[in-house]
Formats: structure tokens, sequence, C-alpha cells
């Protein structure tokens, strides 16, 4: 399980090790700061803060060469193992476009911002498994 403050690495198809994520912060008592936010549909918004240094390695790489933390890559399950029909929901305006993390970052690159989740659950557990890419590995956060 990784807390905040927690660094994990990402290993790419190669096997070599291609980022470092640091969570920062898994919050719910956050508001949103956008002029076009809109009310959660599930239950509460999740914000999931993260610093990503990508390493050069990433280059190296023979399918993807970029990285990225989005919502389609994380599953959120309730303390019952029960998995979220939604997670996304309303979570796409919530934010100030450059509150969240980039798309993508490329070789050598770092940046921190966050995903917003629009969770149906007041706790559980967020797992980070990517849709696409480098990673086969899997993290889950709880919240």
């Amino acid at each position: 399980m990784v807390s905040a403050g927690d660094t994990f690495e990402i290993t790419g198809e190669s096997g070599s090790v291609v980022a470092e994520v640091t969570l920062t912060a898994i919050e719910t008592d956050r508001s949103c700061n956008s002029d076009f936010d809109d009310p959660p549909e599930n239950e509460q918004f999740l914000f999931l803060d993260f610093d990503v240094k990508t390493l050069t390695s990433l280059a190296d790489e023979e399918f993807f060469n970029d990285y990225s933390i989005n919502p389609y890559d994380l599953i959120v399950l309730d303390n019952d193992g029960v998995r979220a029909k939604d997670s996304i929901g309303s979570s796409y305006f919530c934010l100030d476009i450059n509150d969240y993390l980039p798309t993508a970052l490329g070789p050598g690159e770092s940046s921190s911002g966050t995903v917003v989740l629009d969770v149906p659950y007041e706790s559980g557990i967020v797992v980070y498994e990517p849709f696409f890419g480098n990673s086969s590995e899997s993290f889950e956060f709880e919240f």
C-alpha cells in the first residue's frame, strides 16, 4: 500500500526503471477551483497529488516513450473490494487546467499535479493500473 509521501518506481517494457512517482497527498476535503466545475455525480471528489520524474531510460523504450497518470489508469474499490462503475463522473472540470498533472512527460522531465476522481464511496482503495504503456505493476492507495 502506497501512502502519502511514498515514492514508487515504474518499470518499462524493457525492464528498466523509467519513472519515479511520489504520491504527495490523497484527500477528499478539498474544493474544486475551476470556473466550470460541477458538483460530484457520485459521492465526492478524490484528489491525488503526484510528483513525477521520468528518467532518460524512457527514451530507450520500444513502444512507449512518454509517461502519464490519468483517471483511466485508476480503479476505485470500496473496502469490500467492489469496483466503482464510474470514477470519472464530473471530475474533468473540477480544477484549473494548470493544477492537473500533465497528460504526458517525455524522457528526463518532471512535473507535479493532481488527478481528480469522482468516487461513490466515503473510503476505499484506488488501484493504479496503467491501461497502456510502460508498467505491468500496480500500486494501491487508501483513502
